[in-house]
């Protein structure tokens, strides 16, 4: 299974990383939108932003990797298929 990695606020630990799913990355990057579109902080907002841009490029990156996944399999799957017509 593919995780997604987010790095966390300073105030939360220092940079570590917290390892996540693409389901529950999804839903961060909407808390932190939200979360950003709120903070007056400007240091606050700058490692909120660099959050959101690194959750983003995460889920953006599962997706691409599934997409590329799934059609290898289909073009797999189709050339070892008989061919239909019956020639050769």
């Amino acid at each position: 299974m593919f995780s997604v990695y987010l790095f966390q606020t300073a105030a939360q630990g220092r940079g570590k990383r917290v390892p996540m799913t693409p389901r529950q990355a999804a839903g961060d990057w909407k808390d932190l939108a939200e979360k950003a579109s709120k903070e007056k902080d400007p240091a606050k907002l700058r490692a909120l932003i660099q959050e959101l841009i690194y959750s983003l490029a995460q889920e953006q990156r599962y997706y691409k990797d599934e997409i590329e996944s799934r059609l290898d399999h289909h073009f797999r799957a189709m050339q070892s298929a008989p061919d239909p017509s019956g020639g050769s």
